[in-house]
This record gives C-alpha cells, sequence and structure tokens, in this order.
C-alpha cells in the first residue's frame, strides 16, 4: 500500500473531475447516480458504466434504479462487466446508503457484501472478507438506496489480511462503512470501473418468497 503525497492528491482529483465532467456531458449512467443523490459521501467518482447484476433465484435484474424487496435479493447475485481486463484484480463493495443507526437514529453507510483480489470479472475466484447479506429495510421507512461500485486494483493482486473480515451474523463491524475510506486506504483505483443500484423495500420477516 502507498500514501498519497498533497501533490499527487491534487493532481489525481483534477483528473477526476476530468473524467467526472466527460462522464456526466456523454453518459446517462453517472445521471441515473446523480438522480439518486450518490455524492461524494459514498464515492469520489460516479462510474460510467453499468454493472449487470442479476438474482438469479427469483429471476429479477437490477436495473439503475428499480424497486426489489428484500426477499427477492436474499442471495448474493451474479455479478458480471464485460469490459474487465483479464490481468488485473478488481474489488466489488455493495452497500446500503440509507441504513438507520438505532442507536442515535443517523442515516449511515453499511456494508453488505464485499469481494477482493477478484481475477478479471471472475466474482467467484475473489475473495469475500465481508460475508453478502442483503439489505433489511424497516416496515413503514423509506425505500434504502442501495449500490454496487467495482474498483480496479492499482498495484495487482492485493494482502488483505489486515482488513477485518466480517462474517454474516456480524451487524455492528457492518455499521458506519465508508466507501471513499476503504478506497483511499487500500490504493484502489478511485473512480469505480463500473455500478449498479436498486431501491430495497421492506419485506415482512413470515412472508413467502414470492418470486
Amino acid at each position: 500500500m502507498w500514501k498519497l503525497t498533497a501533490l499527487g492528491l491534487i493532481c489525481v482529483f483534477v483528473a477526476i473531475g476530468d473524467a467526472y465532467w466527460f462522464c456526466k456531458t456523454t453518459n446517462n449512467i453517472v445521471r441515473a447516480f446523480e438522480k439518486y443523490n450518490f455524492g461524494k459521501n459514498i464515492s469520489n467518482g460516479l462510474p460510467c458504466k453499468k454493472l449487470l447484476v442479476t438474482y438469479f433465484e427469483c429471476s429479477v435484474e437490477v436495473k439503475m434504479g428499480n424497486v426489489l424487496k428484500s426477499l427477492e435479493v436474499e442471495d448474493a447475485p451474479s455479478v458480471h462487466w464485460e469490459w474487465a481486463d483479464e490481468d488485473k484484480n478488481y474489488t466489488l463493495i455493495f452497500t446500503d446508503a440509507d441504513y438507520q443507526n438505532h442507536k442515535n437514529s443517523k442515516h449511515e453507510e453499511f456494508i453488505l457484501w464485499m469481494v477482493v483480489n477478484i481475477p478479471g470479472n471472475h466474482v467467484n475466484y475473489g475473495e469475500e472478507i465481508v460475508e453478502y447479506i442483503p439489505p433489511k429495510p424497516k416496515n413503514k421507512t423509506e425505500l434504502h438506496r442501495c449500490i454496487f461500485l467495482v474498483f480496479e486494483q492499482e498495484d495487482g493482486k492485493y494482502d488483505f489480511d489486515d482488513v477485518i473480515h466480517i462474517k454474516k451474523n456480524n451487524i455492528d463491524a457492518r455499521r458506519n462503512f465508508s466507501t471513499n475510506k476503504f478506497v483511499l486506504q487500500n490504493n484502489l483505483i478511485l473512480v469505480p470501473t463500473g455500478g449498479n443500484f436498486f431501491l430495497a423495500k421492506y419485506s415482512a420477516p413470515d412472508a413467502h418468497k414470492n418470486c
């Protein structure tokens, strides 16, 4: 891992700004993210390309802001990006931007799934360091914005042994996650190579899955 100098950071953010302006003016993917207020609190840059995300058990596809029930997304989806470089490694982050911490009633980012060291776009061959759980909006609350982002790993395959590994039932460790902070601390390319998102809707715990 490396640390950016002040000058290096300035150059990086100027480059991000130029890339972001190009995407914004030529691409409706960025505009879709902007419509739902995915600002710099989640990612310093917004992706220009859409990830193909499919929940095969219920045969539902994530479509840049469609509404999906919690029961439809219970199991980890298939995530694919056709432009992947087979010689590079990537990190996949899936996070809930609207999780409500009931201790202080504040909304915060909540990590749902993370796979690192993905060779090309072969997610199944990556290292799952945060086990998948579905978003769980509470009853009578607003829809939760749930976002998938894929970042290129700057220097190939990394050693993530010093990063906390989160099991499925460890809820506390998932709270107050920061995608931006993780990206900066682990030397990922700041602008995600691809993204997609959906709006999660409450499903009653005793409801039967109706795909």
